[in-house]
């Protein structure tokens, strides 16, 4: 799981460390949540 938000939040900010800090948990599972079922969140 850690691996996958790794790698959304590289693709996502462009940052090749993709280092994930604990707040970037549920942003991130948000995003590839809100992807999987193609809803907008904004």
């Amino acid at each position: 799981e850690v691996e996958i938000i790794r790698k959304v939040k590289s693709q996502f900010c462009g940052d090749a460390s993709g280092d994930v800090q604990p707040w970037d948990e549920a942003y991130f599972k948000g995003i590839i949540k809100s992807s999987a079922y193609e809803i907008d969140p904004t």
